[in-house]
């Protein structure tokens, strides 16, 4: 991509907190919303019933996007796929998609860098900006969270593993602790892999096994 179509900020003013994607049968919206609430968008919008949501953790963030064009001035897009600095790929695929991935067009955060909007023309990406990260970027062979929850009105403690044995310990601890009062609830995630591991205890937390809504697991679901 030409550099004329990167534009690099100087100092960190706000960072990705979350992307939302919506569309079915296209993209029809990109969202990124910013941790000072402030927020970029490009797109038709307003389908909600067809949204994803990522949900970045204080430690990630965005360093490659891939895009599919899709020729127009509404909607931004035919595919896309977003991957972070630890590892974890989200791939958007809508029924009009159709191109080969090899041949979509592909952003990559410059070194020391973090991607932090872009720039969509007709349905085309053409540019990003891009500004220093805080944290280096490294991709993680293992990633697990386990998430627990005492009530509806409680916030929803987050505790994070790189190893699948020490997690396994700690779930099993909370997976007592739900046991024994009703109105608990928790998870056991693998978040590399976007995958709930188990469950156990209240929906409280409000994601179960086969819910269709199920796309992305903390940090990041909605």
């Amino acid at each position: 991509m030409d550099t004329d179509r990167i534009t690099t900020k100087a100092k960190v003013e706000y960072r990705i907190k979350k992307i939302e994607i919506e569309g079915k049968e296209v993209i029809d919206t990109i969202i990124i919303t910013y941790d000072d609430d402030s927020i970029w968008s490009y797109g038709l919008g307003g389908r909600k019933s067809h949204q994803k949501t990522i949900i970045f953790s204080g430690t990630e963030y965005l360093v490659r996007v891939t895009h599919e064009t899709l020729v127009n001035r509404r909607w931004a897009g035919a595919a896309l796929e977003l991957e972070t600095n630890r590892g974890r790929v989200f791939s958007f695929e809508p029924v009009c998609s159709s191109t080969p991935k090899h041949k979509r067009t592909t952003i990559t955060a410059e070194p020391g860098m973090e991607i932090l909007s872009l720039q969509i023309r007709s349905g085309a990406l053409v540019g990003y900006e891009q500004q220093p990260c805080r944290e280096e970027s490294v991709a993680v062979e293992e990633w697990y969270s386990v998430l627990y929850q005492g009530t509806k009105e409680d916030g929803v403690e987050v505790k994070e593993f790189s190893e699948k044995q020490e997690a396994v310990r700690w779930w099993q601890g909370i997976r007592d602790k739900c046991r024994q009062k009703s109105g608990r609830g928790a998870l056991f995630l693998d978040t590399k892999r976007n995958t709930i591991l188990n469950k156990t205890g209240s929906e409280v937390i409000g994601v179960t096994k086969s819910s269709p809504n199920l796309h992305v697991v903390w940090p990041g679901w909605h």
